[in-house]
């Protein structure tokens, strides 16, 4: 016979069973803050092909800065992050010109980009960068460089350094960079802060690479802005630009919106494999104690 307390037992079993299953069916929501977006590129809509090579990135900010392919052969892979698709760029020549202008007006912004870094050699690569030879120490770029090997140190601007920032570089990650010019710089890894650095507002230059950011020129994904080098090497699923340092709040709810999209949830299987198995061996019990009473 099962018990009261067994059935309350079996009752906690079974919403186990169901929390687990609603958690493997969450679905991601829409992004909640778009104040102040600038540029919003993102591998599951606006990604036109050639086969299976990338040939446009377009914009859904509305801000007109499509990405279009200049060079290399960028892949579009099905699945290759929680299921979704994201943007495979091969580290030599894989990169995008965004259309539009100069994507930023204020030296505050905040950059958030979900990526894998797979490549082995020891170099700087770029997820978004607005170099250009005119503005090499004032550039915007949001990036990875050397770091204790497997680790990525991260790059926010030429104004902070966040050395081993990104333990296991070749999973995927979410990282974003807030700052404020003349205040400070930021940067975040999978919602940890991982560096910061106080800014000021001289000019920018190899003295004082903390100074004011030049925001005038054109933006790349995937390259060191116009420089033909520090090309990205691994997946980019998204990125997102915001003129303006978001609050802590705006950042939760973007993070938010970005864990629950493209991280990876393990599958509960085994979880409910062995409370599937409890309830039945439990189940099973009873029945043996209630048969075995009955023959007495």
């Amino acid at each position: 016979m099962i018990t009261t307390v067994t059935k309350t037992w079996l009752r906690g079993c079974v919403c186990l069973i169901a929390f687990a299953a609603l958690a493997c069916s969450t679905q991601a929501a829409t992004l909640p803050f778009t104040t102040g977006l600038k540029l919003w590129l993102d591998a599951t809509t606006g990604v036109t092909t050639s086969g299976s090579t990338v040939t446009g990135w377009a914009d859904q900010s509305g801000g007109g800065h499509d990405g279009s392919h200049t060079s290399g052969s960028p892949q579009l892979v099905g699945g290759a992050i929680n299921g979704l698709p994201a943007i495979s760029f091969d580290g030599a020549a894989d990169y995008f010109a965004l259309a539009g202008g100069a994507v930023l007006a204020s030296d505050s912004f905040t950059i958030f980009a979900v990526a894998t870094d797979t490549g082995a050699e020891r170099r700087y690569r770029n997820i978004y960068s607005n170099w250009d030879a005119g503005n090499s120490w004032s550039s915007v770029f949001l990036g990875t460089a050397d770091g204790t090997s497997p680790a990525r140190s991260g790059r926010l601007t030429d104004g902070l350094y966040a050395t081993d920032a990104i333990t296991s570089p070749s999973s995927p990650f979410i990282s974003w960079g807030v700052y404020q010019g003349g205040v400070n710089a930021e940067m975040f890894v999978d919602g940890s802060s991982v560096g910061s650095e106080a800014q000021n507002n001289l000019p920018a230059d190899a003295g004082n690479p903390n100074g004011q950011r030049d925001l005038s020129t054109q933006s790349f994904i995937g390259q060191q802005g116009s420089f033909p080098g520090e090309y990205w090497q691994g997946l980019i699923g998204e990125v997102l630009v915001y003129e303006g340092a978001l609050t802590v709040d705006q950042q939760a709810e973007v993070y938010g919106y970005l864990y629950a999209k493209w991280v990876v949830v393990p599958e509960p299987s085994g979880m409910v494999l062995a409370i599937a198995t409890a309830v039945g061996v439990a189940v099973a019990a009873g029945h043996r104690r209630r048969a075995s009473r009955s023959r007495r």
